[in-house]
């Protein structure tokens, strides 16, 4: 099958589809598929292409809102038997959009921007996006969820949908297993932003005694606004550090040594980073809003409300754990994460590429 992704950007900047979107390529083309992604590209792009492997980028620069004519000129020029457009809001609807109107068809991953806490985000002009854009495209094509919750919110937005859901997926943990009874610490990995509530981490964390002695770390990146306001938090709290981006090495460094990961966030898709934490025995404290539920009914991770109440209680049940009980955790985490391997996630998304093939077979 000929398959063309259609995403915002092919580097960085894509925050999490950057890595979801180019681990579903690469697994698709490992079981067979011509594929193909078309986006925007940035100044990272040098650095980031490797994220993709031997799957062919068209890629140019554009605006902030990816708007480009020649990549929509290209991707038609392949003739895919499916476009997957992944995301929404931004120009990669319009490209979608216009490939629904063909023969091919259309796979639509919002990745959580039906979230009733985004389309609640600059209304009036989601309001207008969607009438246009995204409330068609959708009607169009076979929506493609990430989870129970993420299905809810798309059959809310558009009432009739075909919606399946398939979870992300991972590449795979560290090369070498890590010392599991030598971790210590929590990891906090990925963009900064209000949705995720960095600050108020930041702020909880001093305010209670739990965490005394307990090291928090920040990685990632966000707003310069934003970014600024967590440095100013992180300079007066000494159990907190802030390391900046962190890729490759740096990235698994991070992770391979982490006792805990923790995402207090309010709205996700379903986020890849607690995904790749589990791959590294990190025990994940996340919210509901996690959309990762399993993992909080069987056990892997730690129920963290979202005002983050419970944060001073959490650590201080961790700390009357014994070393080797963490340390049990830590491998039930790496061997959860074996059911979130993108060979697993490719086969169940070429499920949804044929129901695509067919529901544009009946559009004519």
């Amino acid at each position: 099958m000929r398959i063309v992704h259609l995403t915002g950007s092919v580097t960085r900047s894509a925050g999490g589809l950057y890595y979801s979107v180019s681990g579903l390529s690469k697994a698709l083309q490992q079981r067979g598929h011509d594929v193909t992604v078309v986006g925007a590209s940035d100044a990272n792009y040098e650095q980031d292409k490797g994220q993709w492997g031997d799957v062919p980028v068209i890629h140019s620069s554009a605006s902030g809102y990816g708007f480009r004519r020649e990549l929509l000129t290209k991707a038609r020029a392949l003739r895919p038997d499916v476009y997957h457009v992944q995301g929404i809001w931004s120009a990669v609807t319009v490209s979608g959009l216009w490939a629904s109107r063909g023969q091919a068809g259309t796979v639509v991953s919002p990745r959580g921007m039906c979230d009733p806490w985004i389309l609640a985000r600059s209304p009036l002009r989601k309001k207008v996006h969607g009438a246009l854009f995204e409330r068609p495209l959708l009607r169009r094509s076979v929506a493609h969820a990430l989870c129970e919750s993420e299905r809810i919110s798309i059959a809310a937005y558009v009432p009739g949908t075909r919606i399946e859901v398939v979870p992300n997926g991972i590449d795979g943990g560290p090369a070498e297993a890590p010392d599991l009874s030598g971790k210590s610490g929590t990891l906090y990995l990925g963009r900064l932003h209000e949705k995720k509530q960095t600050v108020e981490l930041v702020k909880a964390w001093e305010a209670g005694p739990g965490r005394r002695g307990e090291q928090l770390t920040i990685a990632g990146w966000g707003s310069p606004a934003y970014e600024e306001k967590l440095r100013k938090l992180v300079d007066e709290a000494p159990n907190v550090g802030f390391v900046g981006s962190a890729y490759g090495e740096a990235k698994a460094s991070l992770l391979r040594e982490a006792r805990f990961f923790i995402l207090p966030s309010l709205s996700e898709g379903l986020p890849m980073a607690v995904l790749e934490a589990l791959s590294y025995g990190a025990i994940p404290i996340i919210t509901d809003e996690c959309n990762l539920p399993e993992l909080i009914v069987d056990g892997t991770a730690i129920s963290l409300r979202e005002d983050l109440s419970n944060l001073d209680a959490i650590y201080l049940g961790q700390t009357k754990r014994s070393g080797s009980a963490l340390t049990d955790h830590s491998a039930a985490c790496m061997t959860r994460s074996e059911d979130y391997r993108w060979s697993a996630i490719a086969e169940k998304m070429e499920a949804i590429y044929e129901a695509a093939v067919e529901v544009a077979g009946r559009r004519g």
